[in-house]
């Protein structure tokens, strides 16, 4: 974005770099009037871009919480409660990917919750699989 010495404001679009003019006051994107035929409206065009971009980190982190709940869904109706870290890596479990965290039973412990699941660490990369 482009400024001159003497002000704070933008002198250049925010999306396609086209010179506002003079007179532009605060303004950061073409003026919907000056668009071109075919043209698409630059605020908006790059407010889609934002949001688009945004949506996709959470369809993504929401994807990989959901696996990790069926994966821990899949033990548990195994009757397999208690399993080694390298069990859940095995079926592409990871542990960063949860819906949320509750106090553990010692200070300063959380237990991740995978929305119906929660993973109990019981020591020696072995985890205690309960169901919320």
């Amino acid at each position: 974005m482009k400024t001159t010495k003497n002000s704070i404001w933008p002198t250049h679009c925010k999306r396609c770099g086209k010179s506002l003019g003079k007179k532009h006051g605060n303004r950061e994107f073409c003026h919907p009037e000056n668009i071109e035929e075919g043209e698409q409206d630059c605020k908006q065009a790059f407010n889609n871009y934002i949001a688009k971009v945004t949506r996709d980190k959470i369809k993504n982190t929401l994807n990989l919480a959901v696996r990790n709940m069926k994966i821990l869904e899949w033990f548990f109706n195994h009757g397999i409660l208690k399993v080694s870290g390298d069990e859940l890596l095995k079926k592409g479990f990871e542990y960063k990917n949860c819906s949320g965290n509750e106090k553990g039973t010692t200070p300063n412990s959380l237990v991740p919750i995978y929305f119906t699941f929660k993973l109990i660490s019981i020591g020696n990369n072995k985890f205690k699989i309960e169901k919320i």
